[in-house]
């Protein structure tokens, strides 16, 4: 959930994108985010924080939209991405979302990172007295065991924990075409594929200015700058107002 990038608006900051997003809840039946933040991506998402009582009850989601989405999508496509994270909002499978995450995440620590036990375990084994390193391997080896099993139920946790997010993607696919139509949703998609790439070399310019002690005023300017140059190149041709109804082929 951390992204020093990320800041917290308001409605008073941004009526017009929380009228959207209101919009957007209503008309899907989905209820509205405890936040909203902002962030420099070409992206959407929603996050939680988790603690360990996360396991056990569900927590409020919060909206992050990336204000690289605002280069080239419309108001209606940029519905169609809120769509889609609000349908992430009504699944019932979020409810144990954060649970299934808290726990995956304990397994993992469990069976694959080394703590002060680990470090503890081999210091036992080293030392001088014969009889207490023969215990401190035995404890080594019963750790190691216990790690073993571990590595296989974070294996099984893992796979049906993928499964469960390809299967709420779909189902948010789905709320997110009900709700403005798949054309449009298949736009934006589109759009969103090459407004990540061309992110890339912006940044990639930015990157090189900054080496040579330059600073760009807005990144945003550089960002539309390099999508319309590198879209004339690969022959797109895509506005704000304009579908993409064909896949873009580029890179």
């Amino acid at each position: 959930i951390d992204n020093s990038r990320r800041r917290q608006v308001t409605k008073e900051e941004c009526p017009a994108l929380f009228q959207a997003i209101e919009e957007v809840a209503k008309a899907t039946a989905c209820p509205l985010p405890k936040k909203a933040f902002l962030s420099p991506d070409v992206n959407a998402c929603l996050f939680y924080n988790t603690n360990f009582w996360s396991i056990f009850f569900p927590v409020r989601k919060n909206l992050e939209i990336g204000l690289g989405l605002f280069s080239c999508t419309n108001v209606d496509e940029l519905k169609s991405i809120l769509a889609h994270e609000f349908g992430h909002f009504s699944q019932n499978s979020m409810k144990v979302g954060s649970g299934v995450y808290v726990a995956n995440k304990v397994i993992y620590n469990l069976a694959y990172t080394e703590d002060g036990w680990d470090r503890f375990v081999e210091s036992w084994c080293r030392v001088g007295i014969g009889l207490l390193a023969i215990f401190g391997v035995l404890t080594r080896a019963f750790t190691n065991l216990i790690k073993k099993i571990l590595h296989k139920m974070y294996r099984f946790v893992n796979k049906s924990y993928m499964k469960l997010s390809r299967s709420m993607e779909y189902d948010a696919d789905a709320i997110a075409c009900n709700y403005i139509g798949k054309e449009v949703f298949a736009s934006a998609l589109r759009k969103i594929e090459y407004l990540s790439f061309t992110d890339n070399e912006a940044k990639k310019i930015i990157s090189i200015w900054a080496q040579e002690g330059k600073k760009a005023d807005n990144v945003f300017d550089i960002h539309d700058a390099v999508t319309q140059i590198l879209a004339k190149n690969d022959n797109i041709h895509f506005k704000h107002e304009s579908l993409v109804t064909t896949k873009i082929d580029f890179g």
